[in-house]
C-alpha cells in the first residue's frame, strides 16, 4: 500500500512540475507578459506641433514659420518643417529605436512608411474645432490612419508601408490638448470658463484611442500637457496679472491649474482604458512632470531663464510679440538655443525635447516605469548621430536660409 501511495504522489507531482517548468520557460522566452521587452519597429504619431514633422507644411506650402530660417538651425542646419530649432521628442524616440525620422502622412514624394507615419498637425486640437486654421484635428487624424491602413493592407502592389503586424505592434504616440484650451485663452475666456472644456477634450482623446484599438492597435504612448503656465506666448496674454497670480518660477498659476485638471482627467481615462482593454498596453507619459522638473532645475541644465524665448521680439523677460514672431522682420534669435527653454515663445528648444525624451525612454516620467525601454537596447547617445541634413535625404527642401517671413504665421 505504501508503494502505491508513493507512486500516486509521484505521478501527481510530475503532472504539476513539468507544466510549471514549461510555463516558467515560456515566460522567460516571452519576457513575462506585460513586462515583455519591446523594441518598436514602427511608430505612428498623432497630435499637434509637438509631434508634427511636416503635415501642415505639406498641406499648406510656404505658409508656416517652420519652413523658414531660423527653424531647424541647431541639428538640421536648415528648416525641416518642425516648430523647433532642431529635433522633437518623437524624433529622439525614433533615433533611440534606430528608426528613420517619420514622414508626414501627406508627404508622398520619396517617403518610406515601412517604419511608421506621422499624422500630427500643427495647431490641431483634440476636438473638432478649428484653431488657427488647422482642419486636421485628432478625430480627422484617426480617419486618415484608417484610410492609410485600409489602402496599405488592401493593395497587391509592392508599397513602402507597414504590414499588418506593424500596425498592430507599432507604438501609437498621442500628444494633444493644449490648443483646445489656448483657443479659449485667445478668445478672452477666464480660467474657470476654459477648465469646463476638460471633459470634452479628454473625452475626444479617449474616443480616438478606442478608435485606434478597434483598428487593431495594441501599443499606445499617451502624453499629457506640459507646463502651460510658463509659455511666453500665453504669458503675453496676461501681462496685467498681479504678482500674486505667478508662482516662484514666474509662471501663471491659473494656466497650470487648467493643465492639472486636464492631466488628472487624462490619467483617469488611461487607467480606465487599461481595465477595459487588458490585451493592450497604455503607457502614460508625464510631459508636465518632466517639463516642470527641468524648469525647477534650469540652471543645472544650462538654461539662462525659464520664460525667455530664444527667437522672437517683444517685452522682456518673455521676448514674445504675437505680431512679430520668430523669423519675421524685426525679430532676433539668440546665439545658443541650448541655453533657452523656449525656442520661439510657443515651442520648446531641441535641448528641452532631448531631456524630456530621455526621461520618457529611461522611465523617469512614464507609467508604468521603463515601459518604453523594456529590455530593448536603446540608442540614447544622441550625440553619435550624424548631422540632420544627412539623415533627411527624403526631404528635398530648397529653402534659402536667409529668407525671412513677411507675413504672420497662423499655424502654430
Amino acid at each position: 500500500m505504501a508503494s502505491c501511495c508513493c507512486s500516486s504522489n509521484s505521478s501527481t507531482a510530475s503532472q504539476w512540475v513539468f507544466p510549471f517548468i514549461y510555463l516558467v520557460l515560456l515566460c522567460l522566452l516571452n519576457g513575462g507578459g506585460t513586462t515583455e521587452a519591446k523594441c518598436y519597429s514602427t511608430i505612428f504619431g498623432f497630435g499637434d506641433s509637438k509631434t508634427d514633422t511636416g503635415q501642415m507644411q505639406t498641406a499648406f506650402p510656404f505658409q508656416t514659420a517652420a519652413e523658414f530660417w531660423p527653424y531647424g538651425r541647431t541639428f538640421f542646419g536648415r528648416p525641416v518643417n518642425r516648430y523647433c530649432d532642431g529635433r522633437l521628442v518623437i524624433d529622439f524616440m525614433t533615433q533611440a529605436y534606430n528608426l528613420p525620422f517619420l514622414s508626414p502622412y501627406f508627404e508622398a514624394l520619396n517617403s518610406d512608411f515601412r517604419h511608421g507615419v506621422n499624422f500630427a498637425a500643427s495647431s490641431a486640437g483634440a476636438r473638432r474645432v478649428i484653431y488657427r486654421g488647422c482642419p486636421f484635428t485628432l478625430p480627422i487624424q484617426l480617419q486618415q490612419y484608417r484610410r492609410f491602413k485600409l489602402t496599405t493592407l488592401s493593395t497587391d502592389l509592392e508599397v513602402r508601408s507597414p504590414n499588418a503586424t506593424g500596425f498592430r505592434t507599432g507604438l501609437h504616440v498621442v500628444s494633444v490638448g493644449e490648443n483646445d484650451y489656448r483657443l479659449g485663452y485667445h478668445a478672452g475666456m477666464t480660467f474657470d470658463q476654459v477648465v469646463k472644456w476638460v471633459p470634452d477634450v479628454v473625452g475626444n482623446i479617449t474616443a480616438v484611442l478606442e478608435g485606434l484599438y478597434l483598428e487593431g492597435a495594441r501599443e499606445f504612448f499617451v502624453m499629457n500637457i506640459a507646463v502651460e503656465g510658463c509659455e511666453p506666448c500665453l504669458l503675453a496674454l496676461f501681462l496685467d496679472s498681479p504678482p500674486s497670480d505667478y508662482d516662484e518660477l514666474g509662471c501663471l498659476k491659473g494656466l497650470n491649474d487648467v493643465t492639472h485638471a486636464h492631466n488628472k482627467a487624462l490619467k483617469a481615462a488611461v487607467d480606465m482604458l487599461r481595465l477595459k482593454y487588458p490585451d493592450a498596453t497604455f503607457i502614460y507619459g508625464d510631459h508636465f512632470g518632466s517639463h516642470l522638473n527641468i524648469l525647477k532645475n534650469y540652471k543645472k541644465h544650462g538654461f539662462e531663464s525659464v520664460t525667455k524665448a530664444c527667437c522672437g521680439s517683444g517685452p522682456l523677460p518673455i521676448n514674445y510679440n504675437e505680431n512679430i514672431t520668430c523669423g519675421m522682420q524685426g525679430s532676433t534669435v539668440c546665439t545658443d538655443p541650448s541655453n533657452h527653454v523656449s525656442w520661439d515663445g510657443v515651442h520648446l528648444t531641441e535641448h528641452v525635447h532631448r531631456l524630456i525624451a530621455l526621461d520618457f525612454l529611461t522611465g523617469s516620467f512614464t507609467d508604468p516605469p521603463n515601459a518604453l525601454r523594456g529590455g530593448c537596447n536603446l540608442n540614447l547617445d544622441f550625440s553619435r548621430f550624424a548631422h540632420g541634413s544627412d539623415q533627411l535625404s527624403e526631404l528635398h527642401l530648397e529653402v534659402v536660409p536667409q529668407l525671412l517671413r513677411q507675413e504672420k504665421d497662423y499655424f502654430i
